[in-house]
């Protein structure tokens, strides 16, 4: 039997974990120089963030949106043909507000 993977049934492409992952990078790239300080404080920065983008069920839409307010994806429409809904996406804006963090193709950290 032949392993089936997004791509093979539509997909576009693949998703990371994180909307950012730049900041993975970040984080990673700190912990091979053993900075283990600024791996922290870069992972601490944007927790907030992560978990947003985590929350069960929803995380997928809300990474999408980020990833097309930043000019990554077309539309933040899932696969099953949903995008987060309003107050969801007043909550997302909240949390960006809060991080003084606004969506666009530049990195977030170099």
């Amino acid at each position: 039997m032949r392993a089936s993977s997004g791509l093979s049934r539509g997909a576009v492409g693949t998703m990371t974990g994180f909307a950012y992952p730049e900041v993975l990078r970040q984080v990673s790239t700190s912990l091979a120089a053993d900075d283990r300080t600024a791996a922290y404080a870069t992972f601490v920065r944007y927790l907030p963030l992560l978990t947003f983008e985590a929350q069960p069920g929803l995380g997928l839409g809300i990474r999408k949106e980020l990833l097309r307010r930043r000019g990554v994806i077309a539309n933040g429409m899932t696969r099953v043909g949903t995008v987060p809904a309003a107050e969801l996406l007043a909550e997302l804006g909240e949390v960006l507000d809060a991080l003084a963090v606004q969506p666009t193709s530049k990195p977030l950290v170099p």
